[in-house]
């Protein structure tokens, strides 16, 4: 990994980093609330001789003692027996072993200078118990020091060269060092354990992750919006939020893919669902028409059609009712802006993958991609059913979702199958609901510099004219040729329509469903489809 992932994955496991330091912190609060306290306290002593002696220890200038007999007197320092001469004198309520162990002797190498340092659990009490260290020694270089000869002095004494500070040291515990070592070893704990869960977590985060697997560009990231689950429409009711921005930057892209082809039609589906088809399927409808495209959105998910709910426009009529012939395209459509057509699901059948398979199904695309610039198909999800692998085929490209967090790197690889198998084309995906993307973007955006029109809604264009009979050909709305005729609305009821939408107040937000002819439906092969029923005869 580059240091660049690395610093990614702190970021995006930020919590793990966090934990392990006020793990650390609270370890290093307890382990110095649990230490006894200890303080140290220190005496020096000097050993000299005292005149000249025949002694091989001691040197001839009676000043210096040999390295070996210093040695001697660091042992007796720090042995036992001075320790019991300490405690007995002091009273102590310890062993003679437990305070030796308690004393240290450094000697000052080229000198005759030994240091007793000596810990207790006071600092009173440690500054006695060095100097009666102190007091003993003496008495001990005395005893071993003096000659057979009682009269003759000693040839080595031992005295006091630096008596203990007034102020003992406390040694234990040491709250700075512990706290240094809690946030280290606590970051390095927490920062491990992002790697490890990073190491072991499939979910898409990345838009390296996404192009890797699905060996297609992101060309659209939709930041997580809490508002857009009670009002979807953010073109509409908040056109200049970094919502809104998202899925215009989406719409840019979406109109370079195949810059050579005239009339698209786009599939949008993902792995799983609650990935934000309609969502964007809508939002993208109504940004492509606000740039002057004419568009269409056909609601081809059979399973759990949500289009129709998000634009407000009337499903009594639909996809299924006009492949089943019980109503023709005219009566179907529905129009949602003067730019943007829908095709709503229509009644729930009971083999969705068999009419959307169905030779009917193809030739109407074929019909619908001559009167439109782009058609949006918004279906079921890869994974759980067949629709949208049937559908993808004759669509010219596919959009596949990704939800951030929350879809697996399986999940898309599996989704990547399904399509493989049927040569369908994958140009582009969409990371959605990535968080903290709106409010980092809205800090970022300046303001629009264009005259806002009223509540965000796209021009009033005139309403193309009715195409042309079953045999005739006349240009449609972008100089393409209609391969039948159903009769269009008038020019006046299109644009009546279009004004009442830009009328609207902002508290609707979305344009509401016109009146639809009262033409009865014909019934095609003997069956009749009920929303969420089976045909019946």
């Amino acid at each position: 990994m580059t240091l660049r992932e690395y610093v990614a994955v702190a970021r995006d496991r930020w919590r793990f980093v966090l934990a392990g330091l006020l793990l650390g912190l609270l370890a290093a609060g307890a382990v110095t609330y649990l230490t006894p306290r200890e303080y140290a306290s220190e005496i020096t002593m000097m050993v000299s001789a005292t005149t000249v002696s025949d002694d091989p220890s001691v040197l001839a200038d009676g000043d210096t003692l040999s390295a070996g007999r210093v040695r001697t007197y660091v042992e007796l320092m720090r042995s036992e027996r001075l320790a019991a001469d300490v405690v007995a004198s002091l009273g102590l309520n310890t062993t003679a072993e437990e305070l030796a162990e308690r004393i240290t002797v450094t000697s000052a190498p080229e000198t005759v200078l030994l240091t007793a340092g000596v810990t207790a659990d006071s600092p009173h009490g440690a500054i006695a118990i060095a100097n009666a260290i102190g007091t003993a020694f003496v008495q001990n270089v005395a005893e071993l020091e003096q000659p057979a000869d009682r009269t003759r002095a000693p040839a080595v004494e031992a005295k006091v060269f630096e008596a203990p500070s007034a102020e003992a040291v406390m040694t234990a515990p040491r709250p700075v060092l512990y706290f240094a070592l809690g946030v280290v070893l606590g970051v390095l704990a927490g920062f491990g354990g992002a790697l490890f869960r990073n190491a072991f977590d499939t979910r898409i985060k990345t838009r390296g992750q996404l192009e890797d697997i699905l060996g297609a560009p992101v060309i659209g990231v939709i930041g997580r919006d809490p508002k857009i689950v009670n009002s979807p429409l953010v073109i509409y009711g908040a056109p200049n939020t970094p919502p809104a921005e998202a899925f215009r930057q989406l719409r840019t892209n979406v109109s370079f893919i195949d810059v050579d082809r005239e009339h698209k039609v786009i599939l949008v589906t993902s792995a799983t669902s609650g990935e934000g088809r309609s969502t964007t399927v809508s939002n993208l409808g109504l940004a492509l028409a606000e740039a002057g495209h004419r568009v269409l959105i056909l609601d081809a998910d059979l399973r759990d059609p949500a289009i129709a709910r998000y634009l407000r426009v009337d499903d009594t009529l639909g996809l299924t009712d006009v492949l089943v012939n019980r109503a023709t395209v005219e009566q179907a459509l529905q129009p949602s802006g003067p730019m943007l057509d829908v095709l709503p699901s229509g009644l729930l059948p009971p083999n969705p993958s068999e009419l959307l398979g169905s030779n009917r199904m193809v030739n109407l695309l074929k019909y619908l991609r001559g009167r439109y610039d782009i058609i949006l198909i918004d279906t079921a999800p890869l994974l759980p059913v067949t629709d949208a692998a049937v559908l993808a085929p004759h669509a010219d490209g596919v959009l596949v979702l990704v939800r951030h967090g929350r879809t697996v790197v399986q999940e898309v690889q599996a989704a990547k199958d399904a399509l493989d198998a049927v040569s369908a084309r994958v140009v582009g995906a969409v990371l959605t609901m990535v968080p903290h993307t709106g409010s980092r973007a809205h800090a970022r955006l300046k303001p629009r510099k264009r005259k806002r029109r009223s509540q965000g809604q796209p021009p009033v264009r005139r309403a193309p004219q009715s195409a042309a009979g079953p045999d005739e050909r006349k240009p449609g709305p972008q100089g393409a040729s209609s391969e039948q005729a159903p009769a269009q609305p008038a020019a006046q009821e299109s644009a009546q329509a279009s004004q009442d939408t830009v009328r609207r107040p902002a508290t609707q937000g979305v344009p509401q469903p016109r009146p639809r002819s009262q033409s009865a439906p014909s019934e095609a092969n003997g069956q009749v489809l009920e929303r969420g029923g089976t045909p019946t005869p």
